[in-house]
């Protein structure tokens, strides 16, 4: 062949190749294709299947969002439909409520949960505020069908909030909503009755302590026998008694032991000494309280008129006279037990437990051996003296005459809201198992509120916090520096 004559192309080759190119291309379109209408399908399905069975899955630290065996066993037991409505404006709904409730709907098929916004809808709440004393943002609505029977709770409800608005403790979603089903299901309200005619601690010093209770479906009322028109229920009252001043009148002690002995409960709480932090000043209550110890001694029981002083810095918060008890099984603080909160009691007196005909008595927290107790006077010191009684004292006790049942601690100190009082998880978990406990509901025992509080640590005495501060700030970084140091030096010799 000439070498000035080009060579004829290979026309069967370059179509060969031309058509696996198309045929690749049209491969890779169909294949392309067939994946993102796959996916599509996958997505829709899923979807469905989350919409109906709320499969996303709870990562949080806390489980926010996951309810607990005591709610699916309320659940299961339902036998009417319950709705629930949150109240938020559409885009800024709580994840936490709303996964929250996603997970109960999805458990049971008679719950049922829908998100309100009320600027698109402003009457909604009219009929669950008969009082139109208006329904915030932010609040949630359990109610039956008919909506004969319903809950509302504020945002301060569903979360346990400091009163500046500064810090979020815990969320308490899924307790005020289970035990509001209780409520729908037995259309019954137990009522926490707060003694009141004899300067004890009212409802503003116990604010803390009557939301918790209010949401947990017990309404709180105060109740003095002198003015009220209304007798004490023994089915549907749970008379409360926190740090009289003065004593019982003779009427109102029969009136209160009539109570009683016809299987009324109570929880006394019984003052003789109280220290203020905020003055720095202890106030001495003179009153013997006869009549009070004379109703405790139904059940064998009594609150001696003395102070305990602490002497072992491990065993004691803040103060020699903030006790960190002993705590004996029971089914107030087994629950407390298990999760290792730690109570404090501030300024208590000794409890004396006597034995008794058809009377069951038992100390629930107790001091340390290395305590003692002063007599009440203005003279005290907090040295032990010749003569002081020594410990362990009873701090709580529990006690059953016949039907009714009583709970008795020798401090209000625990339930006051304040940063040592009930806004200490443990000592909110104290007062709230012995109110579920003598009121016979349970169901809340184990539907603890989630805390928010990420990081943050009780400590039971003053030490701890102190030995951690040393090993963080000291300890641990000179330890990391000093291996620092000897891996270089090792290497340099090298």
């Amino acid at each position: 062949m000439n070498s000035k004559e080009k060579p004829v192309p290979n026309m069967k080759t370059r179509s060969e190749g031309s058509g696996r190119r198309r045929n690749y291309r049209t491969t890779s379109i169909v294949s392309i294709a067939v994946l993102l209408l796959v996916v599509l399908s996958l997505n829709v399905l899923v979807t469905m299947l989350d919409n109906r069975f709320n499969l996303h899955a709870d990562m949080s630290q806390q489980k926010y969002f996951s309810i607990s065996e005591t709610t699916k066993q309320i659940l299961d037991g339902l036998d009417q439909d319950i709705y629930v409505y949150s109240l938020y404006e559409t885009g800024n709904e709580d994840t936490r409520v709303t996964e929250l409730m996603r997970n109960y709907a999805a458990y049971s098929d008679s719950f049922h949960y829908e998100n309100v916004d009320l600027s698109l809808n402003p009457g909604f709440t009219v009929e669950f505020d008969p009082a139109g004393n208006g329904i915030s943002a932010g609040s949630m609505i359990v109610t039956n069908e008919s909506h004969t029977l319903y809950k509302v709770f504020s945002l301060f409800e569903l979360y346990s909030i400091d009163p500046t608005g500064t810090y979020v403790f815990s969320f308490n979603a899924e307790s005020r909503v289970s035990s509001a089903i209780i409520y729908l299901q037995t259309g019954v309200s137990y009522t926490i009755k707060l003694l009141a005619g004899h300067s004890e601690f009212t409802r503003g010093d116990l604010s803390e302590l009557v939301v918790a209770l209010n949401g947990l479906n017990y309404a709180v009322e105060t109740y003095d026998s002198t003015i009220s028109t209304e007798e004490l229920d023994p089915n549907y009252d749970l008379l409360m008694v926190v740090s009289p001043a003065e004593d019982l009148s003779n009427a109102e002690f029969r009136s209160i032991q009539t109570f009683l002995k016809e299987g009324g409960n109570a929880i006394l709480m019984l003052d003789y000494v109280l220290f203020s932090a905020t003055t720095g000043y202890t106030q001495i209550i003179l009153d013997d309280l006869n009549n009070f110890n004379s109703l405790l001694m139904m059940y064998g029981l009594s609150v001696n008129k003395d102070y305990i002083i602490g002497g072992d810095e491990n065993r004691l918060y803040k103060r020699v006279t903030g006790l960190v008890p002993t705590l004996y099984s029971h089914s107030i603080t087994d629950p407390l037990t298990e999760n290792n909160l730690i109570p404090i009691l501030m300024d208590c007196s000794s409890i004396t437990i006597a034995s008794g005909e058809n009377i069951k008595a038992g100390v629930l927290l107790e001091s340390d051996d290395n305590t003692w107790a002063k007599p009440v006077s203005t003279s005290m010191i907090a040295r032990y003296e010749a003569g002081d009684a020594t410990g362990p004292f009873a701090i709580g006790a529990v006690a059953q005459s016949g039907d009714s049942k009583i709970a008795l601690f020798s401090s209000s100190s625990f339930v006051l809201s304040n940063p040592d009082g009930i806004e200490r998880s443990a000592n909110e978990a104290l007062i709230i198992n012995t109110v579920n406990t003598l009121a016979e509901n349970t169901n809340n025992l184990n539907i603890p509120a989630k805390s928010m509080m990420l990081g943050s640590m009780e400590f039971s005495n003053s030490t701890q916090p102190l030995i951690l501060e040393i090993l963080l700030i000291a300890v641990i970084p000179i330890a990391i520096v000093a291996t620092g140091f000897t891996i270089w030096f090792k290497r340099k010799r090298i």
